[in-house]
Protein backbone atom coordinates (compact mmCIF):
# COMPACT_ATOMS: atom_id res chain seq x y z
CA UNK A 1 0.00 0.00 0.00
CA UNK A 2 1.14 3.18 -0.99
CA UNK A 3 2.02 5.60 2.00
CA UNK A 4 0.38 8.12 0.67
CA UNK A 5 -2.69 6.54 0.60
CA UNK A 6 -5.07 6.65 3.46
CA UNK A 7 -8.29 4.31 4.24
CA UNK A 8 -11.77 6.33 4.81
CA UNK A 9 -14.32 4.10 4.67
CA UNK A 10 -14.94 0.23 4.06
CA UNK A 11 -15.87 1.85 0.08
CA UNK A 12 -13.48 5.21 -0.68
CA UNK A 13 -10.12 6.32 -0.50
CA UNK A 14 -8.47 9.71 -0.36
CA UNK A 15 -4.91 9.49 -2.01
CA UNK A 16 -2.68 12.63 -2.26
CA UNK A 17 -5.37 14.28 -0.27
CA UNK A 18 -7.76 14.01 -2.97
CA UNK A 19 -11.08 11.71 -3.36
CA UNK A 20 -10.81 9.26 -6.57
CA UNK A 21 -14.35 7.70 -7.03
CA UNK A 22 -14.56 5.17 -9.47
CA UNK A 23 -17.53 7.21 -11.78
CA UNK A 24 -18.44 10.87 -11.55
CA UNK A 25 -20.64 13.38 -12.90
CA UNK A 26 -21.18 17.28 -12.29
CA UNK A 27 -24.28 19.04 -11.33
CA UNK A 28 -25.74 22.30 -11.94
CA UNK A 29 -28.07 23.11 -9.00
CA UNK A 30 -30.21 26.13 -9.41
CA UNK A 31 -32.05 26.98 -5.87
CA UNK A 32 -35.62 27.97 -5.45
CA UNK A 33 -33.75 31.92 -5.41
CA UNK A 34 -32.21 31.23 -8.89
CA UNK A 35 -28.39 30.93 -7.21
CA UNK A 36 -26.25 28.46 -9.18
CA UNK A 37 -23.59 25.76 -8.08
CA UNK A 38 -21.96 23.20 -9.67
CA UNK A 39 -20.95 20.45 -7.44
CA UNK A 40 -19.04 16.46 -8.15
CA UNK A 41 -21.43 13.71 -7.81
CA UNK A 42 -19.26 10.91 -7.00
CA UNK A 43 -19.63 7.10 -7.05
CA UNK A 44 -17.63 4.39 -5.92
CA UNK A 45 -18.21 0.72 -6.62
CA UNK A 46 -19.48 -1.75 -4.19
CA UNK A 47 -18.17 -5.09 -3.91
CA UNK A 48 -18.97 -8.46 -1.47
CA UNK A 49 -16.96 -6.91 1.49
CA UNK A 50 -18.53 -3.24 0.52
CA UNK A 51 -21.65 -1.11 -0.24
CA UNK A 52 -22.01 0.75 -2.95
CA UNK A 53 -21.57 4.50 -2.11
CA UNK A 54 -21.89 8.29 -2.91
CA UNK A 55 -20.83 11.38 -2.30
CA UNK A 56 -21.20 15.25 -3.63
CA UNK A 57 -18.95 17.77 -3.20
CA UNK A 58 -19.52 21.08 -1.00
CA UNK A 59 -19.19 23.35 -4.30
CA UNK A 60 -16.25 23.76 -7.23
CA UNK A 61 -14.26 26.90 -6.57
CA UNK A 62 -11.52 25.59 -8.72
CA UNK A 63 -10.32 23.04 -11.66
CA UNK A 64 -7.01 21.93 -12.56
CA UNK A 65 -5.85 19.22 -15.31
CA UNK A 66 -3.32 16.95 -14.60
CA UNK A 67 -2.02 14.63 -16.91
CA UNK A 68 -4.86 11.81 -17.45
CA UNK A 69 -6.68 13.30 -14.23
CA UNK A 70 -9.08 16.60 -13.73
CA UNK A 71 -9.11 18.43 -10.47
CA UNK A 72 -11.53 19.65 -8.64
CA UNK A 73 -11.57 21.90 -5.49
CA UNK A 74 -14.05 22.27 -3.09
CA UNK A 75 -15.52 24.85 -1.08
CA UNK A 76 -14.65 22.88 1.91
CA UNK A 77 -11.04 22.29 0.72
CA UNK A 78 -11.55 18.73 -0.79
CA UNK A 79 -10.30 18.03 -3.82
CA UNK A 80 -11.58 15.28 -5.95
CA UNK A 81 -8.97 13.86 -8.82
CA UNK A 82 -10.90 12.07 -11.62
CA UNK A 83 -10.08 10.15 -14.42
CA UNK A 84 -10.58 12.69 -17.53
CA UNK A 85 -12.63 9.32 -19.49
CA UNK A 86 -16.23 9.71 -20.64
CA UNK A 87 -16.46 6.07 -19.65
CA UNK A 88 -15.82 7.48 -16.17
CA UNK A 89 -18.31 10.05 -16.30
CA UNK A 90 -21.34 8.44 -15.00
CA UNK A 91 -23.73 7.23 -12.18
CA UNK A 92 -24.47 3.52 -11.24
CA UNK A 93 -28.33 2.33 -10.96
CA UNK A 94 -28.15 2.60 -7.33
CA UNK A 95 -26.22 6.12 -7.19
CA UNK A 96 -28.37 7.48 -9.89
CA UNK A 97 -31.46 6.62 -8.02
CA UNK A 98 -29.99 8.58 -5.23
CA UNK A 99 -29.53 11.94 -7.27
CA UNK A 100 -32.85 11.59 -9.18
CA UNK A 101 -34.37 11.75 -5.75
CA UNK A 102 -32.52 14.57 -4.78
CA UNK A 103 -33.93 16.41 -8.28
CA UNK A 104 -37.17 15.33 -7.35
CA UNK A 105 -37.15 16.92 -3.90
CA UNK A 106 -35.39 20.06 -5.41
CA UNK A 107 -37.98 20.67 -8.38
CA UNK A 108 -40.70 20.32 -5.54
CA UNK A 109 -39.35 23.19 -4.10
CA UNK A 110 -38.79 25.58 -7.20
CA UNK A 111 -35.36 24.48 -7.78
CA UNK A 112 -33.50 21.96 -10.10
CA UNK A 113 -30.43 20.01 -10.39
CA UNK A 114 -29.26 19.10 -14.04
CA UNK A 115 -26.21 16.58 -15.15
CA UNK A 116 -23.75 17.87 -17.47
CA UNK A 117 -22.17 16.81 -20.43
CA UNK A 118 -18.77 15.12 -20.23
CA UNK A 119 -17.95 17.59 -22.91
CA UNK A 120 -18.17 20.85 -21.07
CA UNK A 121 -15.55 23.37 -20.99
CA UNK A 122 -15.21 22.48 -16.90
CA UNK A 123 -12.36 25.75 -16.19
CA UNK A 124 -14.72 28.10 -18.71
CA UNK A 125 -17.81 27.49 -16.86
CA UNK A 126 -16.26 27.59 -12.64
CA UNK A 127 -14.94 31.29 -12.63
Amino acid sequence: MSKDLKFTTASEYVEDNAYTPDYWTIVKITTPQDDVFYKVFATWRGSYTMNEAWRMNSGITNVEAEGDYIKFHGNSGSVYKLMNKESNYRTTMYTYSVLESMMKKLELLGGKIEELPFDTNWKELIV
